[in-house]
């Protein structure tokens, strides 16, 4: 009993001395104190015979130091309009409009700087957002569970959770919810840190975070290793990041989803960044060179993942029952990249470049499909459309970006720019998506087979492949006031522009505004109008080919967004 009030009063002498310094603080940038831990005894204190060490008297982690601190990203949006004249779409993943808040972190960071437990510390941090534009239909990343149910739109989340263990000289061990080795690497060289924008919310993530090779948190364990030349992390993760459990969703359902390795697994990815810094300690000219990876699934990927089978015996005179086999190494996609940065300080002015490239490799495999008939009779290569149901046969797919960007500023007033552009994915939203490697050859075959007809390929299908010539192209640009250390706010534009996969300029209409009613409701009127066969027709098309009204009617599509954000530090 004397134990446990003596923990519960000193207890409450720390809490006390927290919130004292919380309030009287002042000028400082967070609540910073170093602090006796109390649930270690110091094997020096005075002990009476046959008794452990006084926990009350001073600690083995005297010279421990805890830190609270955090951000706020405050916002307001103004309601763009499109070129085809409708408001900016709402919804997840859509342009925002009016006031709002980007994030809110809190972090409490506790390190031990001296003695025999030098290098221990941990770091949990808290991150409040808009669950409907970072979760889709509410907090689960499947969209089934709405967290803003409670009528709070802003709703807080674990972010980082982990601690660190220390290994060698500037090296250490990092386990738990932690940074991305891509998204923001922490062995001395990050493109985060150097870019200095993430603040600006989705548009602000670095370009391989904007890109999609990562998320902002992963799971999992990561060594890390800083000297003032050089920096690794290689950093072991369930690879879902920080909302998804590991194998959340792994998809199986068709020989489509086997040959594209598509959705969750069991395995594990290797994330890794490689920094090189020739400058080392120099602060008024910096230069680092830096090398991104991402290696998915490099171990753990459960068999049923590709190989499994389906059976209904509810009628055992007829059993059905179906067999699907893929190939793990669709499961096996690889990102990485390389950058260059450089910053140069000379008293108030601060200019900063940098520039890079990356590259998205989606692994393929070939699928197959058997049930009791296939597995008896074989599967027909002469019966086309059989063939088409039960065979897949994929090739690599491949993406590629570029980015360069520029900022600096004098005494309170910057300016900042950033060009990104890369393959295309289905939607125009600046993720790096990727082009098929079929030949134009393979993809005739593909096409011409799937209707179980061979040799009926019509001049508009044949103008529907891909030549791998979807691109995107993104400007974002803008001044920011850098009121003090604390505060800077910034006016800014984000602009994206894009081609499609045959070269044509993304377009839209105004048709696209007016919807559907009765049973094509989820049709826009353009889409109804465009699988009208007596308009293709007219158009001298035939009933198989694809019409596209943006190449009668359409204009450029950019979606843009003109903004105010801020940054306070606290």
């Amino acid at each position: 009993m004397e134990l446990f009030m003596s923990r519960f009063f000193a207890l409450r002498r720390f809490t006390a001395l927290l919130l004292a310094s919380a309030l009287f603080s002042g000028s400082a940038y967070a609540y910073d104190v170093e602090w006796d831990d109390p649930r270690f005894p110091n094997p020096e204190s005075e002990t009476k015979e046959g008794q452990a060490p006084d926990s009350t008297l001073s600690q083995i982690f005297k010279d421990s130091r805890f830190r609270l601190d955090g951000q706020i990203w405050a916002a307001f949006e103004r309601r763009d309009r499109q070129q085809n004249g409708a408001s900016d779409p709402s919804g997840p993943n859509s342009e925002l409009a009016g006031f709002r808040l980007g994030r809110t972190y809190l972090n409490a960071i506790g390190d031990v700087t001296k003695g025999d437990y030098k290098g221990y510390g941990f770091r949990l941090t808290l991150d409040a957002s808009e669950p409907a534009t970072d979760f889709g239909d509410g907090c689960s990343a499947d969209g089934n569970a709405r967290c803003a149910a409670a009528g709070n739109d802003n709703l807080f989340f674990l972010k980082f959770a982990y601690f660190n263990i220390p290994l060698w000289q500037n090296a250490s061990l990092r386990f738990g919810l932690q940074q991305s080795a891509i998204a923001d690497a922490q062995h001395g060289t990050s493109l985060q840190s150097i870019w200095d924008h993430r603040y600006l919310d989705a548009d602000g993530r670095q370009a391989f975070h904007e890109w999609g090779f990562t998320s902002a948190a992963e799971r999992g364990v990561s060594l890390i290793q800083k000297h003032d030349y050089f920096g690794v992390q290689l950093q072991l993760a369930n690879g879902e990041g920080f909302r998804r459990v590991n194998a959340q969703d792994v998809r199986r359902n068709s020989i489509a989803d086997l040959s594209q390795g598509a959705g969750d697994s069991y395995g594990l990815d290797l994330f890794g960044n490689v920094s090189v810094r020739p400058t080392g300690k120099e602060k008024n000219f910096e230069l680092s060179i830096s090398f991104p990876f991402r290696l998915r699934n490099i171990t753990g990927v459960a068999p049923e993942e590709t190989n499994y089978a389906t059976a209904d015996v509810s009628n055992l005179a007829n059993p059905q029952y179906t067999i699907y086999q893929g190939d793990t190494r669709a499961k096996r996609d690889a990102f990485w990249g390389s950058e260059i940065d450089t910053v140069f300080r000379s008293g108030p002015f601060e200019l900063t470049l940098g520039a890079g490239g990356g590259v998205r490799l989606d692994r393929r495999g070939d699928a197959y499909r058997y049930n009791q008939a296939t597995l008896v009779s074989g599967i027909n290569p002469l019966d086309l459309r059989n063939l088409n149901t039960n065979v897949a046969i994929e090739e690599d797919a491949r993406g590629d970006g570029l980015y360069g960007f520029i900022h600096g500023r004098y005494e309170q007033f910057g300016g900042f720019y950033r060009y990104t552009e890369g393959t295309s994915g289905t939607n125009l939203d600046g993720t790096l998506g990727v082009s098929t490697r079929k030949s134009w050859l393979s993809q005739s075959i593909n096409q011409d087979i799937r209707d179980g007809v061979g040799g009926n390929l019509t001049l508009g299908e044949t103008l529907a492949f891909d030549p791998g010539k979807a691109r995107f192209q993104k400007h974002l640009f803008g001044i920011t006031w850098h009121a003090n250390d604390r505060l800077r706010i910034s006016l800014g534009v984000s602009r994206l522009t894009g081609t499609e996969a045959s070269g044509k300029q993304r377009r839209i209409n105004a048709l696209d505004r007016i919807d559907g009613q009765g049973g094509q409701a989820a049709r826009v009127l353009s889409d109804q109008l465009e699988l009208n066969n007596s308009i293709k027709s007219a158009l001298g098309l035939s009933a198989n080919d694809v019409l596209d009204l943006n190449d009668y009617i359409g204009t450029r599509q950019i979606e843009q967004q003109i903004f105010i954000r801020s940054q306070y530090l606290y």
